[in-house]
């Protein structure tokens, strides 16, 4: 057995527990809503009783963009937990794993096997339901965010590194203690992000401090942000960097006025390839 015959049972093992049909309802589900939201948008827009100008409504889409991908973004988060949680702790309590590693197959490839599959799942998910609502904005409002494939390809990056990490607990906890370490700690490191905000606010530089660190040890928030920034139309951005909007803004959530620094990302690929690295080493020093 190898590493992609691994990751090819792990994809035969969602589908059996239907991870793939919840998968295709939640999409579903949330582009609807979304759209319908957009469409309602557009009305009060370019509608007879139109209440925005043209501009206000770009601006109004890109922020529902926003608050999709935070929506879509727990969704991410809930179901990499749901996904990552049993791949190793599940198999074991059903007694799976012995029979599997009584064949020619190294603990490693078991490891690096089920994170594979996992993360194509991921991936894919992402990348087709952020397309969807993204061709939705722009077919329903008109709106095209300045760099649609950054925010895709942040928020794969985050859904990685949160099913790295409940990947990491599972071969150590059991399969519910470790979704819910991990779902705890991708909320923990949203809230840390605003409270970072905050401190910006209040001048309170260990807030700001505090946020720094949850950011790098769990870096979630950040790929978040990093997604936030590149949905937004350039012109609130620069309105934002030349502090023409209120001071409040550095503790809004829904609105990200930089883009995190090269070293970040640097740091963020290195975290995703040791937490994996660890999975290894701690389900190679465990009796199954």
């Amino acid at each position: 057995m190898s590493v992609l015959t691994v990751a090819g049972l792990t994809l035969r093992e969602l589908q059996r527990r239907r991870v793939f049909i919840v998968m295709v309802v939640i999409t579903l589900v949330t582009v609807a809503l979304s759209g319908w939201g957009l469409h309602a948008l557009y009305n009060a827009s370019f509608g007879p009783h139109a209440s925005f100008s043209p501009g206000e409504a770009r601006f109004g889409a890109s922020e529902e963009l926003v608050l999709f991908l935070f929506m879509f973004g727990g969704v991410v988060a809930l179901t990499a937990v749901a996904a990552g949680a049993p791949a190793v702790a599940g198999d074991l309590e059903a007694g799976v794993l012995p029979a599997l590693l009584a064949r020619p197959l190294a603990r490693w490839e078991l490891i690096v096997g089920k994170w594979v599959g996992l993360a194509a799942v991921l991936v894919v998910y992402i990348a087709v339901t952020s397309a969807l609502e993204l061709r939705v904005a722009l077919s329903i409002v008109g709106y095209a965010a300045p760099h649609p494939g950054i925010a895709v390809l942040s928020l794969c990056v985050e859904g990685l590194a949160i099913m790295s990490l409940t990947l990491l607990l599972s071969t150590r906890l059991s399969a519910m203690a470790a979704g819910v370490v991990a779902a705890a700690a991708y909320f923990v490191a949203w809230a840390a992000g605003v409270s970072g905000g905050v401190g910006q606010l209040v001048h309170s530089p260990h807030l700001v401090e505090a946020a720094t660190v949850m950011k790098l040890v769990v870096p979630t928030d950040g790929m978040w942000r990093t997604a936030v920034f590149n949905l937004e139309p350039a012109l609130a951005l620069q309105g934002a960097q030349a502090r023409l909007v209120g001071a409040g803004l550095a503790a809004d959530p829904f609105f990200v006025s930089q883009a995190q620094p090269t070293a970040f990302y640097i740091w963020v690929g290195v975290w995703i390839a040791g937490v994996v690295a660890l999975a290894v080493w701690s389900f190679a020093r465990r009796e199954v």
